[in-house]
C-alpha cells in the first residue's frame, strides 16, 4: 500500500482509508527507519521513533506461522468489539513499557500481560495457549493477531529455540539481531 501510494504520488493513509481501512500502522512502519510507537486518535495519526534496543535482544526470535490472516476479517472483528478507554490505555502503557524493559523477565512478563488484554478485548485464547502450550518462554503475536509471525522469547540456546519450533513444523526462524538494520543499511535501503 505504501509503496502504490508513493508510486500514484497520494497519501498513503488516505489511500488505506478508502480501500482496506484498518489503523495504518503497516504504513507507518514501512516508512520508517527504525522501532516506531504507532497511535492514532480522532483528529491524528501519530507515529514517534522508538528507542528499542534491549540489554537481551539474542533472546529474542521471529517465527513465520505459515498462515496470513485476512485483514479485513481482522480489522471487522476488532471492530465489532467494545473496547473500554482504559483497555486502550492498558495496551499503551504496555507498549510503551516494552521499550523500558531492563530484563528478558520484565519483558516476558509485559508479553503475558498484553496477550492476556488482547485475548480479553478479542474473546479468542492467546496464540501460546492455543498452539505453543509446552514452549518455555513467552510469545507474542505479531500481524493480524494469530497469523504472519511471532515474537518469542528463550533463555535456552539458539539452536535449542529454532529446533522446538522446526519440530512444530516452522522452519523460518529469525533471530532479532539479524532482522536489526544498521542506521547506515536503513539509509541505503531508503535512498
Amino acid at each position: 500500500m505504501s509503496c502504490i501510494a508513493e508510486w500514484a504520488d497520494v497519501d498513503p493513509f488516505d489511500l488505506m482509508e478508502n480501500t482496506f481501512g484498518g489503523s495504518g500502522y503497516d504504513i507507518a512502519c514501512a516508512k520508517a527507519k527504525g522501532p516506531i510507537l504507532y497511535y492514532t486518535d480522532e483528529e491524528s495519526i501519530n507515529s514517534d521513533p522508538a528507542d528499542f534496543d534491549p540489554s537481551f535482544s539474542e533472546n529474542l526470535y521471529f517465527i513465520y506461522l505459515g498462515k496470513k490472516q485476512n485483514s479485513r476479517d481482522q480489522i471487522e472483528l476488532y471492530s465489532n468489539k467494545k473496547v473500554r478507554k482504559s483497555q486502550i490505555d492498558e495496551i499503551s502503557q504496555i507498549t510503551r513499557s516494552f521499550c523500558e524493559a531492563s530484563s528478558l523477565k520484565c519483558f516476558n512478563e509485559l508479553i503475558e500481560d498484553h496477550e492476556s488484554l488482547i485475548s480479553e478485548i478479542l474473546g479468542i485464547a492467546p496464540l501460546k495457549q492455543e498452539t505453543f502450550g509446552d514452549y518455555w518462554g513467552s510469545i507474542k503475536s505479531l500481524g493480524a493477531w494469530g497469523g504472519d509471525f511471532i515474537l518469542a522469547t528463550s533463555d535456552q540456546s539458539r539452536e535449542e529455540t529454532k529446533s522446538y519450533f522446526n519440530q512444530k513444523g516452522f522452519e523460518v526462524f529469525f533471530g532479532y539481531e539479524e532482522l536489526k538494520l544498521s542506521e547506515s543499511e536503513v539509509i541505503h535501503s531508503n535512498s
